[in-house]
């Protein structure tokens, strides 16, 4: 079962899921926008990369005018919301249409907040167009979809 966007607020105010900060204009019928920070991170420059072992990586701060981000170039976002969710519910996350009819995909493969999860969401984000798309700080660029778990994790 899906969560509606009214039961997903009505959670976060009683503090079974946390969305911080939690603004009503980013819920959906099913869903909440999660927007970007300011934060991003980059692979740093290696010969190789060993799939299963996480690379070392090199974080920068958008400035105001934003990042652009290259054609065929992949890069690590952060929400700007903290996601903590309580052992009772999951979290689907996809990439908002907005954001795909351009080319841009902030779930490379990562698409499933587990129960417990308690931090900023990290989004695998490529540039699948032929184009720069530049992105900013607060873009709406996924959608998250909580369902409830039948037995507590």
């Amino acid at each position: 079962m899906i969560l509606s966007g009214t039961h997903i607020a009505e959670l976060v105010k009683k503090g079974e899921i946390g969305i911080d900060p939690f603004d009503d204009k980013n819920l959906r019928d099913a869903s909440y926008v999660f927007t970007l920070s300011n934060r991003l991170a980059f692979l740093k420059k290696t010969d190789v990369l060993i799939g299963g072992v996480m690379p070392a990586l090199e974080e920068l701060v958008i400035s105001p005018e934003g990042f652009l981000l290259k054609p065929g170039a992949f890069i690590i976002g952060y929400t700007r919301e903290h996601l903590h969710l309580g052992g009772k519910y999951s979290c689907l996350i996809s990439t908002r249409g907005e954001a795909a009819h351009v080319g841009l995909n902030v779930t490379q493969s990562s698409f499933y907040a587990e129960p417990n999860t308690n931090s900023p969401l990290a989004l695998e984000m490529s540039n699948q167009s032929p184009y720069p798309i530049q992105l900013t700080i607060g873009m709406a660029l996924a959608k998250g979809i909580f369902l409830p778990l039948y037995t507590k994790a």
